[in-house]
């Protein structure tokens, strides 16, 4: 969710476990969706400022629309007038374990019963993994839309038992880091009059979702063609920074777009969401989340001179 909804509440959910050698994924997965389910129950329990500080990183980055530190944000802010809840419903993690992410659907009531506004969408988290085996929030960007008629059922844990993967070489990582960046500006040059969704014929997974305000979560490229005002857009964009986990295999790019539809321009921060198959392969994006920046307003019109 966004600053306003969820970008500042918070779950002391980060026990000093430590990591087991033998560890499956699958063990590694289930850590990170319960630090994401306590996180929203502090949440609950004690609000929104005291959920978030107990688990943003010194790093982490939050949007208001524009990227901000999210630990010094939250520090400084009063804990906001309202409740916030939510529930992951997809997440998955790196083969190394140390990156991953959730995302899933957010609410926003207000403490005070007498008001009436609400609020709801889909935040998109990324989680970093400690040495000690607990999570910190890195990323968290929501997108806004109507609560949805059918709530969508929470994550069950997958079946398996895949054993974590060792990491690549330092030069290896940096080169693959390199890639990630340049692959995410590849995107964000379309070829002349290009669609997004067409550019991401190449460059993302046929079920990648995109995420859009105004609209549920589009689960893959082909329900995103199917909405008028998706299908229209043209987006040129620019990274600002690509972070990949330390197996290779995993990774999420910052930046800046404009989105284009019509006569109608958008200002925007985004998120992306990157894997690609250990050891070859090009990166292939599997999320796209974005927070737009508002409508700029008109400049009043000057008064008259005196005496005019």
């Amino acid at each position: 969710m966004n600053t306003l909804t969820r970008a500042a509440c918070a779950a002391t959910l980060m026990t000093a476990a430590s990591v087991a050698s033998s560890e499956t994924r699958e063990e590694a997965l289930a850590t990170l969706v319960a630090a994401e389910r306590a996180f929203a129950q502090v949440s609950l329990d004690s609000g929104y400022k005291a959920a978030f500080l107990g688990v943003l990183a010194a790093d982490s980055t939050l949007f208001q629309p524009d990227p901000v530190n999210g630990r010094e944000v939250v520090s400084a802010s009063e804990d906001p007038p309202f409740i916030l809840s939510w529930y992951p419903v997809t997440a998955d993690i790196a083969a190394s374990g140390d990156l991953g992410f959730t995302t899933g659907p957010y609410t926003v009531k207000p403490k005070d019963p007498a008001e009436t506004r609400r609020g709801s969408g889909h935040y998109t988290s990324v989680w970093r993994r400690l040495p000690t085996g607990a999570w910190e929030l890195i990323v968290d960007l929501g997108t806004r839309h109507p609560t949805a008629a059918t709530p969508p059922a929470g994550w069950k844990r997958p079946a398996g038992s895949i054993p974590l993967a060792a990491a690549v070489s330092n030069e290896e990582r940096v080169r693959l880091q390199e890639a990630l960046r340049s692959r995410d500006a590849a995107l964000g040059n379309p070829r002349e009059g290009e669609t997004f969704l067409a550019a991401l014929a190449r460059f993302a997974e046929p079920a990648a979702w995109i995420y859009r305000p105004g609209s549920e979560p589009f689960p893959g490229l082909a329900a995103a063609s199917a909405d008028a005002r998706t299908a229209a857009e043209i987006v040129r964009s620019a990274p600002t920074s690509a972070e990949i986990s330390a197996a290779g295999d995993w990774g999420y790019t910052l930046g800046s777009m404009m989105i284009t539809s019509g006569e109608t321009s958008t200002d925007a921060n985004y998120l992306r969401l990157w894997r690609r198959s250990t050891g070859h392969g090009e990166w292939m994006l599997f999320l796209d989340t974005f927070a737009p920046m508002p409508a700029p307003q008109p400049t009043p019109p000057l008064p008259p001179p005196a005496g005019g």
